[in-house]
């Protein structure tokens, strides 16, 4: 008996094997799944015989089961073949990283973007085998479409939708009008300004939508203005107390006026709105990539036009930060976002697909890379987004499309007070100290060891060492058992700094600017604490932000993915908001730390870092995973893992205290998206 594996993945936290064997004549082969161990794995197995080979497939859960056998035996005969999710994964991801490497072999810039821009965000497998389904399942039905017709609002708005036209495809423009006819939500205005100058068959086709319905104005400049100036006109002629904006080859989901007002009416506060957005493929209407977005992030919106589509704003907001500006061309729409949001009482997000990116050959959709011009544009309006804060900041572009880093240029350089609790490991701290003294850029820094309860003399002597060597380093004396949350606490008493940096022992800087660059997002409105990514040894992510809710519980996203791996939209690779970070290395101002009374010491161990940031949300402050610097972690080197069953015991408790703490803050995190699983934090689809 000979065993074939045809194909092998694991999707959505399942293994999905498919293969055939030689079958023995007359003999249906019974299959069974275990683990290494024996036990019987429940699995769905479908199987059978054809044109005389015997086909299976075999699907089972690969977290509760990270490694399991397939066996065969028929006719006195066995076959098997073993599975192990974290070597799929890394096979997955080596994918990923050999389509990056074979990017390299374009000479020419704009290829290799369009390879990457390809590689990463179309071939996520999530997309490819479960957003069709998924899509179909969510979508409105017909039943809540009518119900929907006949809904009244207490504040139904006139919404002005404008739409710049040039020599559009025929059908893409009759395939988007119709879109905006079917909108359950009536109280619209759709002006479509052509600026294909004197082509009259552009003109005879925008003239026959015109007067399928009164709601459409239409607008002809005999010289095409660019995309900025030809919008600008359609906002000049608009009627409508909100804006919205849209491209000529895209669609409108029916009930995409009728959500936002929705949105409206249930937020008055609300300036400015964007919804969820996928891609549609033009040569069968297939609906796939979809941008499952978070709620408002201010720091991702610097890195990424993340909100993109579709965009409605009050007109009296569009007014007070002015229209688009020709010359940001390319990237008008995210020069646009980034001077109105500002000015935004509240940015609501609506996580359902309501919009959708026509892709083909021409258009940005279909590939990042065609369209070259709109980078320069983007890392000027990101500039200019910093400037207006009064942030000095160098933008670059990266080698994903769209995707921006941030250099910050500091003026001052205030005090930072870097907190390292130690107990012996006296290797561990000295590289630890040594990397940042010897790495990093940022000079204006004071050293606080503070010693809890070590044991080996050769310890106080190097901190007597330590502490000859450089007048920055002082030693703090931590008396009592462990408690992390007291230790630091006692660290922050003693620190003069401007800023406090909490640092475990087992770190070791690799980004010389890390502390420049996290003080730099300090600079942003709002922001209190920030963290950079953390790379175990093997150079996997560790830590790439919290997310808050997953498995019921914090979790790090992206644990355990290659450095090299984007993550899903570039998320893991991205500055940004988040619900947290880990105080394996925090940068928190020491007023906000001083305000919130320090950790709450009744997390001794575990999730101290986590509720200190829930607490500096509370109190309106935001926090930033800063995902262009990053230290290694040797996570838990120091204190080991919690194995024993009172660790364990007293984990759990500090767990369920976390929970009667914050209640529903933990069942919905806003920088995640409702629409994604809550297992594990990879962004999967459910």
């Amino acid at each position: 008996m000979k065993l074939y594996i045809d194909h092998k993945n694991l999707i959505n936290d399942n293994y999905h094997i498919a293969g055939h064997i030689d079958a023995v004549a007359g003999i249906e082969p019974e299959i069974k799944v275990l683990t290494p161990e024996g036990e019987e794995v429940r699995a769905q197995i479908s199987a059978g015989e054809d044109n005389g080979q015997f086909e299976f497939t075999v699907t089972a859960d690969c977290q509760k089961y990270p490694r399991i056998i397939v066996l065969f035996a028929a006719g006195g005969e066995q076959a098997s073949a073993s599975f192990s999710a974290l070597t799929l994964e890394r096979e997955l991801l080596s994918g990923k990283q050999r389509l990056k490497k074979a990017a390299a072999r374009f000479k020419d810039s704009k290829e290799k973007k369009e390879y990457l821009h390809k590689a990463v965000i179309y071939n996520s497998r999530f997309m490819d085998f479960k957003y069709s389904g998924w899509y179909k399942k969510h979508k409105a039905s017909e039943k809540e479409l009518e119900a929907e017709k006949e809904q009244e609002f207490s504040y139904s708005p006139l919404i002005s939708l404008i739409v710049p036209v040039y020599k559009p495809r025929p059908l893409h423009l009759k395939m988007f009008a119709r879109s905006v006819l079917s909108q359950t939500y009536k109280n619209w205005q759709l002006i479509l300004v052509n600026g294909s100058g004197e082509d009259e068959e552009v003109s005879r086709l925008v003239k026959a939508i015109r007067i399928s319905d009164e709601r459409i104005k239409t607008i002809r400049l005999h010289k095409n203005l660019g995309i900025s100036g030809n919008t600008n006109i359609g906002i000049q002629e608009s009627d409508g107390e909100w804006i919205a904006f849209a491209d000529q080859d895209d669609v409108l989901a029916p009930n995409a006026f009728f959500e936002y007002v929705r949105a409206m009416n249930g937020n008055a506060q609300t300036d400015a709105i964007y919804c969820d957005e996928d891609k549609i493929r033009d040569k069968d209407g297939k609906h796939f990539a979809p941008n499952f977005k978070p709620d408002f992030n201010p720091a991702l919106l610097l890195c990424s036009n993340y909100i993109c589509h579709m965009f409605m704003v009050r007109k009296s907001i569009l007014d007070k930060a002015g229209y688009l500006r020709p010359e940001y061309d390319g990237s008008q729409d995210h020069d646009l976002i980034l001077r109105c949001t500002p000015l935004c009482r509240s940015v609501l997000h609506i996580p359902k697909v309501l919009y959708s990116w026509r892709a083909h050959a021409a258009s940005t959709a279909e590939s990042g890379g065609v369209k070259e011009y709109t980078t320069s544009a983007g890392i000027r309006a990101v500039e200019q987004a910093y400037a207006a804060l009064g942030i000095n900041a160098r933008v670059s572009a990266t080698e994903y499309p769209g995707l921006y880093r941030t250099d910050f240029e500091l003026k001052e350089k205030p005090l930072v007070s870097i907190i390292i609790p130690n107990k012996d490991h006296i290797e561990d701290l000295k590289r630890c100290i040594y990397s940042i003294k010897n790495l990093d850029t940022y000079k204006n820094i004071e050293i606080l060891i503070v010693e809890n309860n070590s044991e080996n003399d050769e310890t106080f002597a190097a901190y007597e060492e330590l502490a000859s060597l450089d007048s920055r380093i002082r030693v703090v004396g931590y008396e009592g058992s462990f408690n992390f949350a007291a230790i630091n606490n006692l660290g922050a008493q003693n620190a003069k700094g401007e800023y406090l940096l909490l640092l475990n022992n087992d770190t070791e800087l690799i980004s010389p600017d890390l502390i420049t660059s996290m003080a730099g997002y300090m600079k942003l409105p709002g922001v209190g604490i920030v963290g950079p990514r953390l790379l175990y040894p093997d150079r996997t992510i560790q830590h790439a932000g919290l997310l808050i809710g997953i498995d019921g519980a914090p979790h790090h996203v992206f644990l355990g993915r290659p450095a090299e791996d984007p993550g899903y939209m570039t998320r893991a690779i991205a500055s940004q908001n988040m619900s947290g970070v880990t105080a394996a290395c925090m940068l928190i101002k020491k007023s906000l730390y001083d305000l919130l009374g320090g950790m709450d010491e009744r997390f001794v161990v575990a999730y101290n870092d986590v509720d200190l940031c829930l607490q500096a949300e509370k109190a309106g402050y935001l926090c930033v995973y800063d995902a262009f610097v990053s230290m290694i972690h040797y996570e838990s080197s120091s204190r080991g893992y919690e194995l024993s069953p009172a660790q364990k015991m007293r984990f759990e408790a500090e767990r369920d205290l976390l929970q009667d703490k914050w209640g529903e803050r933990l069942s919905r995190d806003p920088y995640y998206n409702p629409n994604l699983s809550l297992r594990w934090g990879y962004y999967n689809l459910p």
